[in-house]
């Protein structure tokens, strides 16, 4: 099997499926699912075949970035993913004079920019240059030191907003000692006390200066067009426990409450039951896994309306406070 199966989170674009062993790139990048950088030499060989089969279930797939020399078969593979029921969504290197990648759903990130000093304005032209016509998202790597701040963030938050985003999702990253003397090594030995052992942006802190510009500060979670009615149903009321329970435990630090939600969510994506029409007639109570906290949340999407405690949830993470 080529595949690794992950939980679907809004902080890492709805992926449920990630490649076992996938090819380095030529420059580094951010891994959005494991937070990690992936540099170049220390990545798997640039020859890596690609994953020959497709996941054993469905769920968005991740296809990291890949050499441009390779993108044919990124092509073929996208296909074949789609075949078998799968959703795609593709990381992509922003490159000054790269092919366009034409649809679909993407993720950028300014990470390579960032290392090389790059400046906002050109990043930007760069990646609106190479992803028209796709759905794109775009992470932030939080990284002590190299992220910018203040007024450089601002101008970087400003150019992203230009590409008019599904989403800007700031993204903690996992760094190893390793990987911060490299980031040193690219910034210079000035940059050696703000790396090691600098504070980056919190989470929270860039969802309020995403949202004060307009924007998704979580993505929509993709549809998956082969999928059932009923496991479709199911699958959007997960997604609202999903994002519940991330949110609940970043901003409450309600481990139960949380716990619940996950577990919750997790069994409606894999239910043969019907839960909204279970809900529709009144007997949700045979449900006996969907705990209080996990009905405040689905309840009101299943009778048709929003779910106040979600709302609210999202509220408090755009910096807006309980209504």
């Amino acid at each position: 099997m080529s595949w690794l199966a992950v939980a679907p989170s809004p902080f890492r674009g709805w992926i449920r499926w990630v490649p076992r062993s996938w090819p380095g790139a030529r420059r580094p990048n951010f891994d959005l699912v494991s937070r990690h950088i992936r540099w170049p030499d220390e990545s798997a060989p640039a020859d890596t075949p690609l994953p020959a089969d497709a996941p054993r279930g469905p769920g968005l797939v991740y296809l990291p970035p890949l050499m441009t020399s390779r993108r044919a078969e990124a092509r073929a593979l996208r296909e074949r993913l789609a075949q078998a029921g799968c959703g795609v969504v593709e990381q992509l290197l922003v490159e000054p004079a790269g092919e366009a990648v034409a649809g679909g759903e993407l993720w950028i990130d300014p990470l390579d920019a960032w290392l090389a000093g790059g400046a906002a304005p050109e990043w930007a032209a760069a990646a609106l240059a190479g992803t028209a016509g796709a759905r794109i998202s775009i992470a932030f790597p939080l990284v002590a030191g190299l992220t910018p701040a203040g007024e450089e963030l601002a101008g970087w938050l400003a150019a992203a907003a230009g590409l008019a985003p599904a989403a800007v999702v700031g993204v903690p990253a996992e760094l190893s000692p390793f990987d911060r003397r490299r980031i040193v090594e690219a910034l210079g030995e000035r940059s050696f006390d703000a790396v090691f052992h600098g504070h980056p942006p919190s989470e929270g802190d860039l969802a309020r200066r995403v949202a004060a510009l307009g924007l998704r500060t979580l993505p929509p979670r993709p549809p998956i067009a082969t999928l059932p009615p009923r496991a479709a149903r199911n699958r959007e009321l997960a997604g609202a426990l999903w994002e519940a329970a991330e949110l609940a435990l970043r901003l409450e630090g309600a481990e139960a409450e949380s716990a619940a939600l996950f577990a919750a969510a997790r069994r409606l994506e894999s239910t043969p039951l019907d839960v909204a029409a279970l809900g529709r007639e009144g007997n949700l109570t045979v449900v006996d896994w969907l705990t209080p906290p996990a009905r405040a949340v689905v309840e009101p999407l299943i009778a048709g309306g929003p779910s106040e405690r979600l709302a609210e949830l999202r509220r408090r993470w755009r910096g807006e406070g309980a209504r």
